[in-house]
């Protein structure tokens, strides 16, 4: 299989929210502690420089 990097688009923000919040749950990466919404996570993403989205097989599996 092969895991493609691309721009992230609007309609991956859902799959985005639940490896972010994952993350934030778990505590390991950063100190944020509160979870992203589906309106606060269009906002965020919105607002980077660059997003992105590691794809496989049709499937989101990672974010930058």
């Amino acid at each position: 299989m092969n895991i493609v990097v691309r721009e992230y688009k609007e309609a991956d923000v859902y799959n985005m929210i639940d490896i972010w919040n994952e993350v934030v749950e778990n505590g390991n990466a950063f100190p944020q502690r509160n979870l992203l919404t589906n309106e606060g996570a269009k906002i965020f993403f919105a607002q980077q420089s660059f997003s992105a989205v590691a794809e496989e097989a049709g499937k989101i599996v990672g974010l930058y």
